[in-house]
């Protein structure tokens, strides 16, 4: 098993259709905390991602992190915002291909530097479990699964992200290596048929027959009782939150384990 930082990302423009990807970063229902910033300040920073030069937003959130501000609270509670609301403009045609991809590529490299600068030192703890990261069939964010990582890796999960960052599926995954969990991320309703058949077939072939299933990501924001329906055990509402949920799903993730 190879270490459980090699994280492969990808560039590009936003998918059409949703947030270009930091769907995936939403609370536990009913566990989650206020925004750590006012709608006025994500707001500031899409201003920022879409100004000519890259200095002023990654001023801004340097500014932020020097001050204290948590790596985690500074994905969830402002990139995440600012990357669905620059998706949501796209949308709705009121910037362009172009401008979005580049206010999504600036937000990618500002994750790339503030884990760098966050990076926690190496020390010798148990992972508390295996996870498969992966997108619904058809979907392509990978922002959204990057900074997700991110978080998990910190609070000493094991992780592998499937897709679109690898061409196999996650039932072909689970099947040749044994996982404690797949969350699936999905930003579209229409996705609900196709996971429910992909879901039925990753717990047929897991080599784990206990493995568990989270939902993530839009989906579970536009229909809360999606997870059900389509056969999951939980829905995960948001980055800080999901290692909370697991250590609750696995018995053998310990809460005291990692921190």
């Amino acid at each position: 098993m190879g270490s459980p930082r090699t994280i492969h990302t990808q560039a590009g423009g936003a998918p059409r259709g949703g947030s270009p990807s930091r769907d995936h970063l939403r609370r536990v229902q009913g566990q989650g905390h206020p925004p750590a910033f006012l709608p006025s300040e994500v707001q500031r920073l899409v201003a920022l991602l879409l100004k000519p030069s890259d200095r002023p937003c990654e001023e801004m959130v340097a500014e932020l992190a020097g001050a204290g501000v948590p790596f985690e609270s500074l994905v969830v509670d402002l990139l995440a915002p600012a990357t669905r609301e620059i998706g949501h403009a796209w949308t709705e045609d009121r910037v362009s291909f172009f401008e979005a991809g580049i206010a999504y590529g600036r937000v990618q490299q500002i994750l790339r530097r503030l884990s760098q600068a966050d990076e926690p030192a190496d020390v010798l703890i148990p992972p508390r479990g295996r996870l498969l990261l992966t997108v619904a069939e058809g979907e392509s964010h990978t922002l959204g699964l990057l900074a997700l990582a991110e978080i998990l890796l910190r609070q000493h999960w094991d992780v592998v992200l499937g897709r679109p960052i690898l061409e196999a599926t996650p039932a072909t995954l689970v099947s040749s290596e044994a996982y404690d969990a797949v969350l699936f991320s999905a930003a579209q309703t229409r996705s609900e048929a196709s996971l429910k058949r992909e879901i039925a077939e990753v717990r047929r072939r897991s080599s784990n027959r206990a493995i568990r299933i989270l939902l993530g990501g839009q989906l579970g924001k536009l229909e809360p009782q999606a997870w059900q329906r389509i056969g999951a055990d939980a829905i995960g509402d948001e980055a800080i939150g999901v290692s909370e949920l697991l250590v609750g799903l696995l018995p053998s993730a310990s809460a005291d384990q990692g921190g």
